[in-house]
């Protein structure tokens, strides 16, 4: 019961973590590459 009450946030946290990743890497590549 309560790990399906958590899985929710796990989820969205999973997917904030990825934007974050995603734009790092724009932000790196950007920086990198004139």
């Amino acid at each position: 019961m309560c790990q399906g009450h958590e899985f929710p946030i796990y989820k969205k946290d999973k997917e904030r973590k990825a934007k974050i990743k995603v734009i790092t890497l724009l932000a790196f590549f950007i920086r990198e590459v004139p």
